[in-house]
């Protein structure tokens, strides 16, 4: 199967000869929620993975280095020896912990983790931002607007940013920066907004939103995934892209659609609206039109089916 994204080619399976430049790509965080589908695209595409793990892993098409970012002298030999065209770095380690000394910590392990990239000759790095980067701006937001860091984790992963620009420029590699705005789906931390309301909602416990009146920018796992496999295969250059929905959507209507998809009562419902009427609060979401433009990325599946996919998943997880 071929999946078209607005008339440009990309990658959906492994036999795709005249479409597919497979590649040798070293990979960080693969067992990390954006990591586990970002591994398979990139499986998916043909791709040769050298995946980077704490701890031991077996997958069929995938070779795991055990170790992690505090450690690259020990296992940089066998970076060398696999010889990676291309590398996706997605870890960071600790969230939520975004104080400042692991912001510290992770932003001088992916300066180290560049620096080894480039001395064993790999020519493409793309690489994990946030769409936290734009700060307390509200509206739609380019990204090409000024970073606006407004914590330790927005600011490390800042400086991240212009250091990998800077030896890309050194090295005459291609760096691509992602701005993931907030992904949701299947695996994500407990602790996180799209998952707490899960297991409020099927526990039957009174939901009350910390803030009923927030909105945000929320984009399904797969297609956050997609994207950073086919920058792999196209991205070209020093570049930074949004990945977003491009839309805002309310928290209490992402309340609503879990209540919906799991069934929840009728009064259950009736008491939840209770507690979520007023205003929404502006906030920020992702100009995607640059991406688009130059990569052929638009989400494909919208919050009411990525909601209800994940519910779906939740649901058979728990029983």
């Amino acid at each position: 199967m071929e999946i078209v994204y607005s008339g440009v080619a990309l990658c959906a399976t492994p036999f795709l000869h005249d479409k597919i430049n497979r590649m040798r790509v070293f990979l960080t965080g693969a067992t990390g929620f954006i990591g586990k589908c970002t591994l398979e695209e990139l499986k998916k595409c043909g791709h040769r993975v050298l995946a980077l793990s704490r701890r031991t892993h077996r997958e069929r098409g995938v070779d795991f280095i055990k170790g992690d970012l505090a450690n690259i002298v020990k296992w940089k030999g066998r970076l060398k020896k696999f010889k990676p065209q291309a590398a996706v770095h997605l870890a960071w380690e600790g969230i939520p912990d975004f104080s400042y000394e692991r912001s510290v910590k992770n932003l001088e392990e992916g300066i180290a983790l560049f620096s080894a990239l480039a001395g064993v000759g790999c020519k493409k790095i793309v690489a994990a931002g946030s769409g936290f980067e734009c700060g307390n701006r509200t509206g739609k937001i380019s990204d090409a607007i000024p970073v606006a860091p407004y914590n330790s984790f927005t600011a490390a992963k800042h400086s991240l940013h212009l250091m990998g620009e800077a030896l890309a420029r050194e090295h005459e590699m291609d760096f691509i920066w992602l701005r993931p705005y907030n992904p949701y789906g299947n695996g994500q931390r407990p602790g996180s907004l799209i998952p707490y309301i899960m297991r409020t909602v099927e526990g039957e416990i009174p939901l009350r939103l910390k803030n009923p009146f927030a909105q945000g920018d929320f984009v399904y796992i797969s297609d956050v995934a997609k994207m950073f496999a086919d920058a792999i295969a196209r991205g070209k250059g020093i570049a930074t892209y949004n990945l977003g929905s491009g839309y805002l959507t309310p928290v209490r209507e992402i309340a609503r659609i879990v209540c919906k998809e799991i069934g929840a009562s009728e009064e259950y419902c009736k008491d939840f609206a209770r507690t979520t009427k007023g205003k929404f609060q502006p906030a920020a979401y992702a100009d995607i039109s640059r991406v688009r433009k130059d990569l052929g990325w638009r989400p494909k599946v919208d919050m009411a089916e990525g909601i209800k996919k994940t519910v779906k998943e939740f649901l058979s997880s728990n029983y």
